[in-house]
């Protein structure tokens, strides 16, 4: 959360980048600007981490944590932990990806700037990114590792468009549509079935309140997060954070 009065305006998330352990909801409203959201997740902890635990494939049922007892405890994220087959699990989609655009142009357009790129002799990702209305200025992207995909971490940072551009195919390749950035924008394509994808933040967006979570660090990427920002520094009228079961 953040807010300075008259300064800067209230904004803040629920989020499970790093782990689930409560489940809770937001509620902010602004009565002089009609403001008025709730985010988060309302079903009881036990509910969450029992849909996760049936719902996501084997290779995530590691990040279940467990009492002494055996009961479940919280959900870490693969953002901090790779255990066992998780390490490698983009792999495969990583590979796909360099493979295709060694041969093809890839080709993305925001709003705000254009990508064209190829991979290059040397294995290297290389591409230009135009703003709209500015010159190309040219990269180079090493290959990422799975934990840096599902970190956002590595070669996925940038500053400026370029790292509007690289948080946007972090997600991409979290969501399973890195191969196909015509859909980056399209939220009924993403975790396709039978793609490597982030099901740990899959089982959130479907959970949580108007589908929105902050399930991996980039997954604000085409406005998917549970982030509330009023539009202006006045204070709001009503906050409640509240926690469920």
């Amino acid at each position: 959360l953040f807010y300075e009065n008259g300064e800067v305006p209230f904004s803040g998330h629920t989020t499970q980048t790093d782990q689930f352990g409560l489940s809770l909801t937001v509620t902010l409203e602004q009565t002089t600007s009609g403001y008025a959201t709730v985010r988060g997740l309302s079903l009881p902890r036990a509910d969450v981490i029992s849909a996760f635990a049936t719902s996501v494939p084997a290779e995530f049922l590691p990040l279940v944590v467990q009492d002494s007892g055996g009961a479940p405890l919280r959900l870490l994220s693969p953002a901090l932990v790779t255990p066992g087959a998780l390490v490698s699990y983009f792999d495969s989609a990583i590979d796909d990806f360099w493979s295709q655009f060694s041969t093809t142009t890839f080709a993305y357009s925001a709003p705000s700037y254009t990508v064209e790129g190829t991979v290059d002799a040397m294995g290297r990702f290389a591409y230009t990114v135009t703003p709209t209305g500015g010159s190309p200025s040219a990269y180079f992207m090493a290959k990422p590792t799975t934990p840096q995909v599902f970190a956002g971490s590595g070669p996925f940072i940038g500053a400026g468009s370029q790292g509007a551009f690289l948080a946007e195919l972090n997600a991409a390749f979290n969501r399973g549509i890195a191969m196909t950035p015509g859909e980056w924008a399209n939220v009924a394509a993403y975790y396709p079935a039978g793609a490597p994808s982030n099901h740990y933040a899959k089982v959130f967006h479907v959970l949580s309140i108007q589908n929105l979570a902050l399930g991996f660090p980039t997954d604000d990427a085409q406005g998917q997060s549970s982030r509330q920002t009023l539009a202006n520094s006045l204070p709001p009228s009503r906050f409640v954070i509240t926690v469920q079961p």
